[in-house]
């Protein structure tokens, strides 16, 4: 059985399981490989760290635009975790692939073995 979801679904869904994220992080000290991913996702992350003595969350990102031998400029940057929802929810993308990449997040929280179809979007 499949489940049909509009952008604005898939938002709220989402801040939900990000939520939920955030939550476990805290009493495990860990992020969630699947919360590792969305911040990879969203702002094109090379690595995702969580460091429990500041509760902020490291986030190295390649933002050198050149191609160049050896090892890539990373700009590190710090965010609250539990504010979470806001700065990922700023970098939020609604292309088509995107929605898709949201949605296959989302059924993985989901015990069903329902898929998520988008139905609206921008085409890529």
């Amino acid at each position: 059985m499949a489940t049909y979801l509009t952008e604005e679904e898939i938002r709220v869904k989402l801040d939900r399981l990000i939520n939920k994220f955030v939550e476990e992080c805290r009493s495990t000290c860990m992020l969630h490989p699947d919360f590792i991913e969305l911040v990879k996702h969203n702002l094109y992350a090379k690595y995702v760290y969580y460091d429990e003595t500041t509760g902020m969350v490291e986030i190295g990102i390649n933002e050198s635009r050149d191609r160049s031998p050896g090892y890539p400029d990373i700009k590190v940057y710090h965010y609250s975790l539990s504010e979470a929802k806001q700065w990922l929810g700023q970098h939020f993308r609604n292309t088509k692939f995107d929605l898709e990449f949201y949605a296959s997040l989302i059924s993985k929280d989901q015990d069903s073995d329902a898929d998520i179809i988008v139905l609206d979007g921008d085409e890529d």
